[in-house]
């Protein structure tokens, strides 16, 4: 998950990208947990001539693994003005990639120690003679 978050210049507007996960589709279910990244840097310049996307400071990348119950995942968006009229939390290049590891399962790890134990087994008699 990552996003270009940030305010304006001194100003302390900021933006705030959630995501929460559940073990129901479309977000019913009970909650696995969240993660958030907050607009928590100020823009040193100006909008539109020295903003970079995917640069920092605005860029916050996190990572991490999804649960095997989570079913659906909610996002949102917030923006909260503290200064000035207008609100200035900005927010940009919001990405979420789910990428597929394959971490073996319980059964496959047992039946490879069982294995290993028993060509141990069969190295010491070898060893023996």
């Amino acid at each position: 998950m990552s996003a270009d978050l940030f305010g304006y210049l001194t100003q302390h507007d900021r933006a705030k990208f959630t995501a929460e996960f559940f073990d129901g589709l479309n977000g019913t279910g009970s909650s696995l947990g969240s993660v958030s990244l907050f607009g928590n840097t100020q823009h040193p310049g100006t909008w539109g001539t020295s903003i970079t996307a995917g640069s920092l400071p605005s860029f916050q990348p996190v990572s991490g693994l999804l649960t095997v119950p989570t079913q659906s995942v909610i996002f949102t968006l917030k923006a909260k003005r503290k200064t000035g009229r207008d609100n200035d939390g900005y927010a940009d290049n919001l990405s979420f990639d789910v990428t597929r590891t394959n971490v073996p399962e319980g059964g496959t790890t047992l039946l490879l120690l069982c294995l290993g134990l028993i060509g141990l087994h069969f190295a010491k008699k070898k060893l023996k003679r």
